[in-house]
Formats: structure tokens, sequence, C-alpha cells
């Protein structure tokens, strides 16, 4: 529960950082809960050595470098690819086994995509091909990892898959903020949803 309490204070701290500290005090405080749930699945790897989890923190990792990078406008590109390959790794962690696909919620999701690309693709301009490779990763990210839960059934799995859900939206936001209508409340609605989503992930990998 103390781990619990910590990371939602980091959170916070983050989210309050953002809107009421200086720009040096927010880039000091975001890596700190991602790098704190690095080092939790890592002290479960330590214990209990599994692929997934080594899985889950190889992309906890890139993700890491993904949220130093997008601190500086100019490596927008760098921390974008580092999320990509982040993704990659959890793409990874969920096809390990066997995936059960459920069509009405792959519709959707699928769907979901399409209009983020649909409405971001005249809007992304330069990086319109980056933006729609992104897209396309982490909506092969969430389907993976609820087609991995409908395969186990398992609470961990789904803490996953909603971890994934939540990252897809904080994404999604954050796209829709940079590239189509900036919004006041954006920046919170896209650090509370990605940090509640990478808990979610890791906790799936803490055995």
């Amino acid at each position: 529960m103390f781990k619990v309490i910590l990371y939602i204070i980091l959170l916070i701290a983050a989210i309050i950082a953002k809107y009421k500290f200086n720009n040096s005090g927010y880039k000091l405080v975001k890596p700190i809960p991602v790098l704190m749930l690095m080092l939790l699945v890592g002290s479960s790897y330590l214990t209990n050595p599994n692929t997934y989890s080594l899985t889950i923190l190889i992309g906890l990792t890139f993700c890491l470098g993904g949220d130093i990078l997008l601190l500086f406008p100019d490596y927008f590109k760098a921390g974008l690819f580092s999320f990509l390959i982040g993704h990659f790794w959890y793409i990874g962690a969920f096809t390990a086994g066997v995936l059960v696909f459920s069509w009405p919620l792959t519709i959707l999701i699928v769907l979901a995509a399409v209009f983020m690309m649909s409405q971001l693709w005249a809007s992304s301009g330069k990086l319109r091909l980056p933006v729609m490779i992104y897209i396309l990763v982490i909506t092969t990210m969430g389907l993976t990892a609820w087609s991995h839960y409908n395969a186990v059934l398992s609470p961990l799995a789904q803490a996953a898959a909603w971890g994934a859900t939540l990252f897809m939206i904080s994404d999604s936001t954050l796209a829709w903020n940079r590239f189509k209508t900036p919004f006041k409340s954006a920046e919170g609605i896209i650090l509370a949803t990605y940090y509640a989503g990478q808990y979610l992930i890791a906790v799936s990998a803490i055995i």
C-alpha cells in the first residue's frame, strides 16, 4: 500500500509541476514515477526471473527515455521513437503466449485508431508519417494486451490490458492537443492516464 500511495504522490507532483512550477521543476519531477516502476519491476525480476517481467522492464526503460526526450521540444521525434520501441517491447510481452481476439473490442479499437488517423492526417504536417506509424503501433499494443487477457483471464493480464488502454487515451490526448485542438486540461489528462497506464502495465510484471 505504501508503494501505491508514494506513486500517487509522485503522479500528483508531476501534474502540479506541469501547471504550477517552472519548466526546470517539471523536468526534474516528470521521469521519477516511471523510474520508480522500473525499480519495482526490476526488483521483482531479480527475485523471480521471467521473460515477461524482463520484457516489460525493457519497455519501461525506453518509455523513460521517451519521457526525458519529450521534455525538450527539439527532440520530439527522438522521444516518439523511444516510446515506439517501448511499445514494441510491450507488444512482445503480450504476444509471448496464445492470443484470443474479441472481435467487438477489436473493431472498436480499430475504429478509434482510424478516427484519430483521419483527424490528424492533415494537421500533423511533416510529422504525418511518424504519427501515423505511432498510432498503428499503439493500437497494436492495445489489441494484443486485451487479446492476451482474453487468453489467460488473469487479474495481472487484465491490469496490463487496462494499462494499455489508458496509455492509448494518454497518447491520443497528447496528439489531439498538439496537432488538432489545444485545450487547457490536456496536460493533466495526458499525465494522469499515462502514469496510471504505466503503473498497471508494471503491476502485471510484478510477480
